[in-house]
């Protein structure tokens, strides 16, 4: 689940994580986490072997999109190797 930002922070100097992008595919994860309206990640058990992928420094910034989540509870493997791919570039 995302973590709702301090407005009182100060702007780190490294990349933007763009919150409404999943940290896996890049698409839009439709979280509403900053919205008074509570999310769909609220209620998803996102893997914790899937979390333990996310570079801790992003981990909890923006959320895993749905189909990532359901690829992954549907062939780990894939989900993995593709993670470990775009590690790498």
């Amino acid at each position: 689940m995302l973590k709702k930002q301090d407005p009182e922070a100060p702007v780190s100097s490294e990349k933007t994580i763009d919150e409404q992008s999943c940290p896996f595919c890049g698409a839009k994860n439709n979280c509403m986490a900053q919205s008074e309206t509570p999310c769909w990640c609220s209620t998803e058990t996102i893997p914790k072997t899937m979390q333990d992928m996310i570079p801790e420094s992003t981990r909890g910034l923006s959320c895993v999109c749905l189909a990532c989540i359901k690829a992954y509870q549907e062939n780990p493997d894939n989900v993995i190797k593709a993670n470990n791919r775009s590690q790498k570039s």
